[in-house]
């Protein structure tokens, strides 16, 4: 089963899922924040539900003028220990999703990824 136990001593403030979902070509990434979900009367999931959606699609060179290869003289470099290092880079290929809730039937879905995140008090 899929689901993520904690640890007892860790707190989760929020989640979020990346979904790669086939819906033809290209395939669509979805990306929100997860807040419920829904199991089919066997038992296996059946849908996601995401808050704060956003989508894009997916072709072989969606990323490539974003992550350049590295040495290449015109990449520039990315402070992947900050905190917008977690969230999608901005794009003009990230539409935002009207609407309070977006539901994803998991029968399309090809990727899930999922993340956990903590809010850190500043000492």
């Amino acid at each position: 089963m899929w689901l993520y136990e904690k640890d007892t001593d860790q707190t989760v403030d929020w989640v979020f899922a990346s979904v790669v979902v086939d819906q033809g070509e290209p395939s669509i990434l979805y990306w929100g924040r997860l807040v419920d979900y829904v199991f089919d009367r066997a038992g296996a999931l059946d849908k996601i539900i995401l808050t704060q959606a956003q989508r894009r699609f997916l072709s072989p060179e969606s990323d490539r003028d974003l992550y350049p290869p590295e040495g290449d003289e015109n990449s520039e470099e990315t402070d992947t220990d900050s905190e917008e290092a977690a969230l999608p880079p901005a794009s003009d290929r990230y539409y935002p999703i009207r609407g309070e809730y977006f539901v994803i039937e998991y029968e399309n879905v090809q990727t899930l990824n999922v993340e956990y995140f903590e809010v850190l008090d500043e000492e």
